[in-house]
């Protein structure tokens, strides 16, 4: 009668850990976790334990069973350690993702017999084309159990190895490394010293961190990427007549995480107008630029080396038109390649209005300040082509049209700064100065 009533009421299951026949769990390459697992559930059914184990049981009985690296893996990485040290309230998620990430770190690989030798393995070791970095690994392993080396672990502790394992260890690290499929991975890696961790483990630590900080980078760089654009179609729709300028800006400017890594910027893609504020241009004293000027023998502008420039662009054959062809207006099948290069050379410019960073007012078109006009100018004169980049802006029309003579200038500054100046457009630096009386003396 007692039996009926006990076997109706179904089987009374253990709540607490007994002691296991099994072995514990090394992690030190002679198991696998997912054969080891299984056994360990085994143990449950033969100590009548349920299966699938209670969260907190099957925490604590993962936690207990472990020793050596596996232990050391489980005290030293935070958020394991956070659920094994609260296993008592462990859910079956914590459960569930301990479990999976003790498959994932110490997976067996099976050692494939090979009859070439330890060298010509290491000297041909790379990284197979669409091979996981896990499987990569793998093999890296697998290869150190063939030739009976021991890696060291990977808490910064030094294991004794003799000289030749040393040595063998050291060779595999930096071939594991040089291996791999990915310029931008390969050299992150080697910058932030996966050749010289003594420990293959520690040196896939290290590249699977550059893999995730690479990818953030690219992401980051998409986003700014963004913002630029966006920032462009404000500045177009405040000044059309600097679209060209701002789309040969971006033509420099696509997203490589290589620059990201190497640190090695193109000075063409870089913004002037967040290098060089738009009155840094008028604090440049008489003097420096005199002495800029006097330093370089090229016709470079004295603003470009104050600002640490190293020399001008190379120079591009303008033809017989010693304006450089610039016409200005948007690209046309009929543009030369001099051109071209006028509007890609307006990145290189000190000029925030040849740039393209600030809109083009009543600026002097010889050097580009405010304040007089290109008759009575006596400061250093900006390039030729820069020149020509002033005039278009101040003159659209006119010099598409006819070659302007020295005078047509004059006249046509003088009347563009009256509109300004009686429409009260005119910037509030010009305001500082006066107008040249009219008309302009010959001269």
């Amino acid at each position: 009668m007692s039996d009926t009533k006990i076997s109706s009421q179904g089987p009374v299951y253990l709540d607490y850990l007994p002691k296991f026949k099994i072995e514990k769990f090394h992690g030190n390459g002679s198991q696998d976790a997912r054969r080891w697992l299984m056994d360990l559930k085994a143990e449950f059914r033969d100590h009548n334990l349920k299966v699938p184990a209670s969260p907190n049981l099957w925490v604590e009985a993962l936690f207990r069973e472990t020793d050596e690296e596996a232990a050391r893996w489980m005290d030293t990485t935070p958020h394991i350690r956070k659920i094994v040290d609260n296993y008592e309230v462990a859910t079956a998620s914590d459960a569930a993702y301990l479990e999976q990430s003790l498959k994932d770190k110490f997976p067996m690989v099976a050692v494939v017999e090979s009859s070439k030798s330890a060298s010509e393995v290491i000297t041909k070791f790379a990284q197979f084309k669409s091979e996981s970095l896990f499987d990569y690994y793998g093999r890296a392993v697998a290869f150190l159990r063939l030739i009976n080396v021991n890696d060291r672990r990977n808490d910064d502790t030094r294991e004794t190895l003799s000289g030749a394992e040393d040595m063998v260890l050291d060779m595999l690290i930096k071939a594991f490394v040089a291996g791999l499929e990915e310029d931008s991975l390969r050299l992150d890696s080697i910058a932030h010293g996966a050749t010289t961790t003594g420990s293959l483990a520690k040196t896939y630590d290290i590249v699977l961190e550059s893999r995730r900080a690479l990818g953030e980078i690219q992401k980051q760089l998409v986003l700014h990427t963004t913002k630029q654009k966006a920032e462009a179609f404000d500045e177009i729709s405040r000044a059309p007549q600097s679209v060209n300028s701002i789309v040969a800006r971006f033509s420099d400017q696509v997203p490589r995480r290589e620059e990201h890594y190497s640190r090695f910027y193109n000075p063409l893609s870089r913004n002037y107008s967040q290098t060089l504020p738009s009155n840094s241009y008028h604090e440049i004293s008489q003097s420096q630029l005199l002495r800029a000027s006097s330093s370089n023998s090229c016709n470079t502008s004295p603003q470009i080396l104050a600002n640490g420039y190293q020399g001008p662009p190379q120079q591009f054959n303008r033809g017989n038109n010693p304006r450089g062809n610039y016409k200005g207006g948007n690209h046309h099948p009929n543009e030369t390649r001099s051109q071209r290069q006028v509007l890609l050379n307006r990145i290189t410019s000190a000029n925030p209005v040849v740039y393209g960073s600030k809109i083009f007012t009543t600026e002097c078109t010889r050097c580009g300040q405010l304040g007089h006009y290109s008759r009575s100018c006596t400061n250093p004169e900006l390039q030729k082509w820069e020149q020509d980049v002033l005039k278009q802006l101040a003159f659209p029309r006119e010099s598409n049209s006819v070659c302007l003579s020295v005078q047509s200038i004059h006249d046509l500054e003088y009347n563009r700064s009256c509109d300004y100046f009686f429409a009260r457009l005119l910037p509030e630096e010009s305001h500082k100065v006066n107008l040249p009386s009219w008309p302009v003396p010959l001269g």
